[in-house]
């Protein structure tokens, strides 16, 4: 039921963009294709549970569920962002509370997206750049094949962070 009422808005809406390709996908095929295939798609639209679903995966094939960050933004008639939420895509991983093994990358990166929401791009950046350098240069936790904990992640993070600000990158 709720599948049918939520494609019946996204057409309606889709009407209004007749530039924007409008493609129906049952889910199990959708996540088929997006692994075989994840370049053919920019953005999808879906229902909260399967953009839980999605993510995880996606971040399943970057290499850790600690690497996703979410945005859930609402908007009004007139396009206009009302409220945003940003989060790490993954749960809470229970199985290593309290262990200082948890990739903070994710909570990083959704803090990172709040920051450009908030019109602070000056921080939002090379935050982004910090952790994507880091990772880049295997400077992460176990989970993306690292030795940091949590902590040590995070510091560096920081100080990786200060540099970016002192020289920018494009």
């Amino acid at each position: 039921m709720t599948d049918g009422l939520f494609e019946e808005c996204v057409k309606t809406v889709s009407k209004k963009y007749p530039d924007i390709t409008h493609q129906v996908e049952l889910f199990d095929a959708l996540l088929a294709k997006m692994i075989l295939k994840p370049q053919k798609y920019q953005v999808v639209v879906c229902l909260n549970e399967y953009g839980d679903f999605l993510s995880d995966m996606a971040c399943g094939l970057v290499g850790s569920l600690g690497t996703g960050a979410s945005a859930s933004i609402a908007f009004d008639d007139k396009l206009q962002p009302t409220m945003a939420m940003f989060d790490p895509a993954g749960g809470t991983a229970p199985d290593i509370a309290g262990q200082n093994k948890a990739n903070p990358a994710a909570a990083l990166l959704a803090l990172s997206m709040l920051l450009d929401h908030t019109n602070h791009f000056e921080l939002g950046h090379p935050l982004r750049m910090a952790i994507r350098s880091l990772i880049a240069s295997h400077e992460c936790t176990v989970d993306l094949g690292g030795k940091l904990s949590c902590t040590e992640f995070t510091a560096k993070v920081i100080e990786r962070m200060k540099q970016e600000m002192q020289s920018p990158t494009e």
